[in-house]
C-alpha cells in the first residue's frame, strides 16, 4: 500500500526485488510487488483479502477492477 502518491515509472526495491511503477499509485491504493496469476488471492499486510480476477503485473495498481473481495459480510 502506498503511504504517499506514487508516480508511474518510480523504481522501488522491495524484500531485495526491484518493482518498477507500472502505474500511478495515489496514496493509500496498493500495488502488485510480484506477479499475481488470475485466480491467486491477493494479500495486504500478509492477509487474503480477495483474489485476482485477471493477471496482474508487478507494479501495477490492485483495484476493484482487478481484485474481487473476499471480506464480503465483514
Amino acid at each position: 500500500m502506498a503511504l504517499v502518491d506514487l508516480a508511474k515509472g518510480e523504481k522501488f526495491l522491495i524484500n531485495n526485488v526491484q518493482v518498477e511503477l507500472r502505474d500511478t499509485i495515489q496514496m493509500a491504493n496498493k500495488f502488485a510487488v510480484s506477479r499475481i496469476e488470475k485466480g491467486q488471492n491477493v494479500q495486504k499486510f500478509g492477509y487474503p483479502i480477495g483474489y485476482a480476477t485477471e493477471n496482474i503485473e508487478p507494479g501495477s495498481l490492485v483495484n476493484e477492477k482487478n481484485l474481487k473481495t473476499r471480506l464480503d459480510g465483514i
